[in-house]
């Protein structure tokens, strides 16, 4: 199979201000934030949560706060009472809420610190810094930036320490409120167009915890006071829409993921932020939660395509969904689940109804079983074999309720329906004609089911013989009469054509064989005896080629003993080569 080349984006151009960042301005950000404010410790491994692998011979460790007053200078604080200490340049509390750089045990042993070294350099978490465009207020900038925080000795200052913060713009996505969201993938040459899922690194970990990466405003100190300042983002968007209906089972979720969340999600089905202001909250949050359920980052990708049959590409809301507006109301109404939606839009598309169909059809007395079993959710099924949904539902439930009468009240309208799809799938599998409604649906159904196991017998009796006959004639074709071997003097082959052959081999061998006419059938092997020519009707060797390795599988005397004598092994290899070579070159079928 050829590889499939990746899908490495479009470059783009004049996107150069997504890799700038603003002098600063990332140390600005963690200092509005006091839990995003790096401290590095410069001595005592204690003070990195790691016991230490040398002693120390000071009873206190230098820090370096990232404060902007303190300009990087480091300063001594108590290695056994370093929480209760003041940065003495800004004032602010040097406690263990700040942010300390995650690094693990591998990491910390093979860094300069564990080799009683000064220099060292800890990369942060992932940082989403959130900006707007310079000279565009309307538009939001998105950087996911990677960071790491340094600090080494000062050469020209003995004693003193410089510290360092270097940031790279990994990714972005930028936000036109009401117009577009757009992901781009930032490399070193080059600037590609990417779906937002990407480029935010959107995952199982990064979804919904505040503590796998961390979040900065550029004129903000918190997500709420940047949805303050900016309100025309918030309404454009639909997030304050979407908060405003926040469900209680959902409180859990930190607002910064969640805001991303919700851009890549409207980048996706832009209509989404309409949907939600005109009332489609239960739809939107179910939608929000298939995403937090999903078991990996693939899942999530999936889960993203798997939803874009339920959305037009459109921003007006009223013509967000690609079902009618009066059966979208009808769902909204009822607070129906996303998954109704997507039953409605299968069924609309295989049979469109007016209104006055729609809200007939709902009314009936039928529908309501339908509904309640979740039976609806076969109707597409039945459908597409000619019905109508108005059809199926009352003959199900007309079904129903003679099973109600006989005593089998284990039966609902969702039994039923099963039941209806597996006899028209039969039917045509058969290639006869289905009663389109029997009398008994459950009799007709059974009926139907023998024809089909006899049906499948025959077909697997007739492979079974095809296989053999093939096989047999592919190997005596490779047999001269004047020029033999000697294993072929001594031998023969005989390959099994009915499932009477499997059995008899079976009982001889005293072996399992009986059952392998099965597995012959079904593609996975080809089975044959050798005989010794100067007893041809007693067994000798049951011999197996698997289809799956393309080579010898068991090859076994009576009672399953292994033959391990290298001339039969050679010669059963040898017709396992040429059974090979007939596949391929499709000699036998």
């Amino acid at each position: 199979m050829p590889k499939v080349k990746k899908d490495t984006g479009t470059t783009v151009s004049g996107k150069d201000y997504l890799r700038e960042i603003p002098d600063g301005a990332i140390e600005r950000a963690l200092n509005n934030n006091a839990d995003l404010t790096p401290v590095l410790y410069l001595y005592g491994a204690e003070a990195c949560g790691y016991s230490s692998p040398f002693n120390q011979v000071e009873d206190f460790a230098y820090v370096v706060h990232g404060c902007s007053e303190g300009n990087g200078k480091p300063q001594k604080i108590k290695g056994d009472n370093y929480v209760n200490d003041i940065c003495k340049y800004c004032g602010k509390k040097l406690s263990s809420s700040y942010h300390q750089p995650r690094i693990s045990t591998n990491e910390y042993k093979n860094s300069a610190m564990y080799s009683r070294s000064y220099s060292e350099s800890l990369k942060l978490n992932d940082l989403v810094y959130i900006s707007q465009k310079e000279g565009e207020e309307d538009t939001t900038l998105i950087r996911l930036v990677t960071s790491s925080v340094g600090y080494e000795k000062d050469r020209k200052k003995p004693g003193e320490y410089l510290i360092k913060t270097v940031s790279d713009v990994k990714s972005a996505i930028e936000v036109i409120p009401g117009i577009s969201v757009k992901g781009y993938r930032v490399l070193k040459r080059s600037i590609k167009e990417s779906s937002a899922f990407e480029a935010m690194n959107i995952n199982t970990q990064t979804i919904n915890s505040k503590w796998t990466r961390d979040f900065a405003y550029e004129d903000s100190f918190c997500f709420e006071d940047f949805l303050h300042k900016h309100k025309i983002f918030s309404e454009r968007t639909g997030i304050r829409a979407a908060l405003k209906c926040y469900p209680s089972d959902m409180n859990h979720i930190n607002n910064d993921p969640f805001m991303l969340l919700h851009l890549c999600m409207i980048s996706e089905y832009p209509v989404l932020e309409a949907l939600v202001k005109i009332g489609y909250s239960k739809l939107y949050f179910d939608l929000v939660k298939s995403f937090y359920n999903a078991q990996s980052k693939i899942e999530i990708l999936q889960t993203v395509k798997f939803y874009q049959q339920l959305f037009n590409v459109t921003s007006k809301g009223s013509m967000g969904l690609r079902i009618p507006t009066y059966i979208g109301e009808y769902l909204k109404g009822k607070g129906a689940p996303i998954h109704e939606y997507l039953l409605w839009c299968n069924i609309y598309e295989l049979q469109p109804m007016s209104k006055e169909q729609f809200n007939k059809y709902i009314e009936t007395i039928e529908y309501i079983p339908i509904l309640s079993s979740r039976a609806l959710s076969v109707m597409p099924n039945i459908i597409k074999y000619g019905y109508t949904i108005e059809q199926a539902t009352k003959y199900i439930f007309k079904q129903f309720l003679f099973l109600q009468k006989k005593g089998e009240k284990n039966k609902d309208c969702m039994y039923l329906a099963k039941y209806m799809h597996d006899y028209l799938t039969m039917c045509e599998f058969l290639e006869i004609t289905p009663n389109k409604f029997p009398p008994s649906l459950i009799q007709s159904h059974d009926e139907v089911a023998k024809l089909k196991k006899s049906s499948i017998s025959i077909a697997a009796a007739n492979k079974i013989k095809s296989i053999g006959q093939s096989t047999q004639a592919l190997l005596d074709s490779f047999v001269d009469p004047d020029k033999l071997t000697k294993m072929e003097e001594k031998y023969f082959i005989k390959v099994p054509v009915t499932e009477a052959d499997f059995i008899e081999e079976g009982n001889l061998q005293n072996n399992c064989v009986g059952n392998y006419h099965k597995r012959v059938s079904n593609g996975n092997c080809i089975v044959f005896f050798v005989r010794k020519k100067d007893e041809p009707g007693s067994s000798f060797i049951t011999a197996e080629y698997d289809c799956h390795t393309e080579r010898l599988g068991q090859c076994m005397f009576a009672n399953n003993r292994v033959v391990e004598d290298e001339d039969l092994l050679n010669y059963c290899k040898v017709a396992c080569s040429r059974i090979k070579t007939g596949i391929l070159t499709a000699k036998i079928a």
